[in-house]
């Protein structure tokens, strides 16, 4: 019961490029605040705003890689260890497609999230991610 009631004290970051599909954005975000965690999103002050957070949501698109904005949360992620979870959102671009990603995204760290029914699954791993605090 602790734990569950504890979720809602946690901060995830989401990051994800101005391409992202709007829709799959907004409803991968209504479904993170459902539940009741705080979801903070680019700002001027991201690298404070990833620094509270518990959790980073990297949503994967076909600009990732030249994104500059993503960039430079991906790099205050790993500079301050920060426990993420890759999300790929479009299923032209996966590891299928593009073997290259494999070397930048972990494979036992990413879900795919491209269609609604994939939501639930990438939902579970973030609830599990989050868990693992307790």
């Amino acid at each position: 019961m602790g734990a569950v009631s504890s979720i809602t004290d946690l901060t995830i970051y989401l990051s994800y490029s101005d391409n992202v599909d709007k829709t799959k954005l907004s409803n991968l975000m209504k479904r993170l605040k459902s539940m009741n965690t705080r979801v903070l999103t680019h700002s001027e002050n991201f690298q404070e705003d990833i620094q509270k957070s518990y959790l980073v949501v990297y949503c994967i698109d076909s600009d990732v890689l030249k994104n500059y904005k993503q960039i430079r949360e991906y790099n205050e992620v790993t500079e301050t260890k920060k426990k993420i979870i890759y999300l790929f959102m479009n299923k032209n671009y996966t590891y299928e497609n593009h073997p290259e990603l494999k070397g930048a995204f972990p494979l036992e760290s990413t879900c795919a999230c491209f269609e609604e029914e994939y939501l639930d699954a990438s939902l579970f791993n973030i609830q599990s991610a989050l868990f693992r605090a307790f």
